[in-house]
C-alpha cells in the first residue's frame, strides 16, 4: 500500500509545470514532506543491512498501529527483505486490533506498554508458526523468530489531548524488550514524528536480532522529548511456567551444538501432522523409540491423499509427550520431571532424517492431549487404547461420555495408530481390531 502511494505522488510531481507558480510552489512544499517519507536515512540503511546480513537472518513478523509504517517501507526497500520479513500488518481500527491480539482497551490504552507487548506476543506466535512450517521443529527456527509490536500516538488532524508517544516491544526466544519515548508536541510534523517512531522500531528490531546499534542511529531529539531506558523482561524458565499453569505445553528440542535433546522452550506451535507418543517414560527405553519409528513407516507406506489430505513423502516430526500430572499419582516434582527429561540425552536420536522432540504437558486425559495436539497422529500401545475405550475411565462410567470424547477427538482431526501386544497368556497377539470388537464404540467412530 505504501509503495503504491509513493508511486502515485511521484507521478503527480512530474506534472507541476501545468500549474501556475503559486500553486506549483504550494504543491512542491508538500511534496518535500512526501519525499521525506519515502527516502531512507543512511543510518537506517546501515542498520537494516546489518540485520539482513546475520547468518542465518532473523525472521520478522511486525504489527504496528498509530505509526511505524515508514519502518516497514525502509525494511522492504533494502535487498534481503525476502529472507527476513514474514509479514507486516497495520491494524488501525479497534475491531481490527482486537481481532489480532484480543486487546482489552478498557484495561489499558491502545498506546501503552501493555498494548505493544500484547501485539509483540501475538506477532511472535505467528512468526513461530511460519518459521516452523518453513524450517521444521528445530532450535534454529525458534531462535530466528522475532515478533514486533508497536503502539503509537503522534500528530494528527485534530490536536491530541494526551501525550505524543510510542511503545515498541520486540519478543524473541530469550524474552521481550520494550523501547518507548515521549515526543514534545508542536516540535515536528506528523511525518517527522513518524520518522522518529520508525527509527525506534528499527532499533528494537536490531536489538532483538542481536545487532549492535549503539551510536549508529540518530534521533535528533528536541527539547521536551524523553527517551526512556529499555525495559527488558527475560523469559521465565519454561518448566516453571508449565508447573504454574501459565502455559499448556513446553517443548524440549535437540540442541544443535551438543546434538542432545536438551533445548527447553516455552509453548510453541506444532507442525501438522506430527506423530505423538504419550507415556510416563519411567524409564524411557528402546521400545518407545521403536514404536514411533514403526508408526512412521506405517504412515509412509499406507497414507494417501484421500485419507490425509496429502501424500506423506517425508519423515514427520516425532514427539514424546510426558504429562507432569497423573490422574492417579498426582503431580510430579520438578526434579522428577528433569530426571525423566534427562533420559533423552542418553539415547541415540540422530538417525538421518528423523526429527524428535519431547513435549511436557499437564494433560492427564487423552481428550486433553488431543486438544493440545489437534491434527496430529497419536501412537499408543494396545493397553492404552483399551483404557481410552473403557467407559469406567469416564464420568460416571458412562458409555455416552466415552462416545462424546472419542467424537471430539475425531472432530479435532486426530488419528490413532495402535501397536499390538501379546496377551497375558502369550498365546495370542492382540490387535486394534480385537479391542474394537470388545468395545462399545459405534461403527461411525471406528474409521
Amino acid at each position: 500500500m505504501l509503495f503504491n502511494l509513493m508511486l502515485l505522488f511521484s507521478a503527480t510531481q512530474k506534472s507541476f509545470g501545468l500549474f501556475s507558480l503559486p500553486i506549483a510552489r504550494s504543491i512542491f512544499t508538500k511534496s518535500k514532506a512526501i519525499g521525506r517519507m519515502s527516502s531512507m536515512p543512511s543510518d537506517v540503511s546501515t542498520i537494516v543491512n546489518e540485520i539482513y546480513q546475520k547468518s542465518p537472518p532473523p525472521r520478522l513478523y511486525i504489527c504496528t498501529t498509530g505509526a511505524g509504517g515508514m519502518a516497514i517501507s525502509w525494511l522492504m526497500g533494502v535487498p534481503g527483505a525476502s529472507a527476513s520479513i514474514q509479514e507486516a500488518i497495520v491494524p488501525y481500527s479497534y475491531p481490527s486490533l482486537e481481532n489480532f491480539s484480543k486487546l482489552d482497551n478498557e484495561s489499558f490504552g491502545l498506546c501503552s506498554k501493555s498494548a505493544s507487548v500484547s501485539l509483540a506476543e501475538e506477532s511472535y506466535k505467528r512468526s513461530l508458526e511460519i518459521s516452523i512450517a518453513e524450517f521444521g521443529l528445530s532450535q534454529s527456527a525458534i531462535e530466528r523468530s522475532i515478533g514486533i509490536g508497536c503502539s503509537a500516538a503522534i500528530a494528527s488532524v485534530r490536536p491530541k489531548k494526551g501525550l505524543h508517544r510510542c511503545f515498541i516491544s520486540a519478543k524473541n526466544s530469550k524474552g521481550i524488550s520494550t523501547f518507548s519515548m515521549n515526543l514534545s508536541k508542536g516540535q515536528r510534523s506528523r511525518i517527522e514524528e513518524e520518522e522518529v517512531v520508525s527509527k525506534l522500531m528499527i532499533k528494537a528490531i536490531a536489538a532483538a536480532s542481536e545487532v549492535n546499534f549503539e551510536g549508529k542511529i540518530g534521533f535528533d531529539l528536541k527539547d521536551g522529548d524523553t527517551m526512556f531506558p529499555t525495559e527488558i523482561d527475560p523469559s521465565e524458565d519454561p518448566l516453571d511456567l508449565l508447573m504454574k499453569g501459565k502455559v499448556e505445553k513446553v517443548f524440549v528440542l535437540k540442541d544443535e551444538k551438543s546434538g542432545f535433546l536438551d533445548k527447553t522452550l516455552a509453548e510453541i506451535p506444532l507442525p501438522k501432522p506430527s506423530l505423538v507418543l504419550p507415556g510416563s517414560f519411567n524409564p524411557l527405553h528402546e521400545g518407545h523409540i521403536g514404536l514411533l519409528q514403526a508408526a512412521q513407516r506405517c504412515l509412509m507406506r499406507t497414507e494417501n491423499e484421500a485419507k490425509f489430505g496429502k501424500k506423506i513423502s517425508k519423515n514427520l516430526p516425532m514427539i514424546f509427550e510426558l504429562a507432569v500430572e497423573n490422574a492417579d499419582k498426582g503431580t510430579l516434582s520438578k526434579n522428577e520431571v528433569l530426571r525423566r527429561k534427562d533420559q533423552f540425552k542418553e539415547i541415540n536420536l540422530t538417525k538421518s532424517g528423523e526429527i524428535y522432540s519431547l513435549a511436557l504437558t499437564k494433560a492427564t486425559l487423552f481428550l486433553q492431549k488431543a486438544r493440545l495436539f489437534p491434527g496430529c497422529v497419536f501412537v499408543v500401545g494396545a493397553d492404552t487404547v483399551s483404557r481410552i475405550l473403557n467407559p469406567k475411565y469416564y464420568l460416571g462410567g458412562s458409555v455416552a461420555e466415552m462416545v462424546i470424547a472419542i467424537a471430539e477427538i475425531k472432530y479435532l482431526n486426530c488419528k490413532i495408530i495402535v501397536g499390538g501386544r501379546l496377551k497375558s497368556d502369550k498365546a495370542e497377539f492382540e490387535t486394534l481390531l480385537d479391542i474394537l470388537d470388545d468395545s462399545l464404540l459405534p461403527e461411525s467412530l471406528r474409521g
